[in-house]
């Protein structure tokens, strides 16, 4: 498989065991060996819940492993922030965050459709450009 963006939440789950879709995640990742995009706004968040629930060394495990490119770090621009502030106020009965209208916007710049999240609700009705979002696993 290809050029894959990845959210937070799906991010989460491959770090923590617990998860209940640390499993599925997993096996995709795996299985199809995709070229996980992660933007950059999402970095703070996952540290985040990575240190709160699983701990300061499991955070540091996680930044070794952007660190060493097995995540590929894109960041967020001024443009990828307009786009994102379109998106919030688009999909605004979404009560669509920054965070998730930032990782559309790069999926729109980076033209890459294929999307691994956990987030089913907020990202399903979303389009870009017309299009549908592939949600994966």
């Amino acid at each position: 498989m290809g050029k894959v963006i990845a959210d937070t939440g799906a991010i989460y789950a491959l770090a923590d065991r617990s998860d209940r879709w640390h499993e599925r995640v997993k096996r995709f990742v795996q299985e199809e060996s995709p070229t996980l995009i992660l933007p950059s706004t999402t970095l703070p968040e996952i540290c985040y819940l990575i240190n709160k629930y699983l701990g300061q060394d499991k955070e540091e495990i996680f930044l070794r492993s952007v660190l060493r490119g097995e995540l590929m770090l894109e960041l967020v621009g001024l443009e990828d922030i307009k786009v994102a502030l379109s998106y919030m106020k688009r999909y605004r009965e979404l009560n669509l965050g920054f965070v998730d209208a930032s990782v559309l916007a790069v999926a729109q710049h980076l033209k890459v459709y294929d999307l691994l999240t956990t987030d089913r609700r907020d990202f399903s009705p979303v389009k870009i450009k017309g299009k549908k979002l592939n949600l994966l696993p």
